[in-house]
């Protein structure tokens, strides 16, 4: 892949994840991120990063997008981008789960939630 890729995909994720009040995101970089991945699955180590650097943002609407768009990729992008997200982030994901730590309500209940939907994944055991 080249640097023009990278950013390119990074851009989509920060257009993906930037609340402009509404508290949606640019379903358009949704799907360019999940186009790109597939194309390029090479992109994913960058994508997981990429998208982790928003779950940690400070704003909680930025985070919630950043959390949406990561379950998207779950679902669409497959095993590899599972076993990057479950190496990379599913940490950071377990903490914000874990009541009274501080952290927002809503991130608190969604990070919960996605950690319940996401058990399906390592029911094959490869996760």
């Amino acid at each position: 892949f080249t640097m023009t890729d990278a950013a390119k995909l990074k851009a989509a994720v920060f257009r993906a994840t930037n609340d402009a009040g509404d508290g949606e995101g640019d379903p358009a970089a949704m799907i360019e991120i999940s186009e790109k991945l597939r194309e390029h699955p090479n992109l994913i180590v960058e994508a997981v990063k990429n998208i982790k650097a928003r779950v940690k943002d400070k704003s909680p609407a930025v985070s919630l997008l950043a959390l949406d768009l990561l379950d998207q990729c779950m679902q669409s992008n497959g095993l590899q981008f599972q076993m990057q997200v479950q190496k990379k982030v599913l940490p950071r994901i377990l903490k914000l789960a874990l009541p009274n730590k501080g952290t927002h309500k809503l991130i608190n209940t969604k990070c919960a939630n996605l950690i319940r939907s996401w058990v399906e994944y390592g029911q094959d055991g490869r996760l």
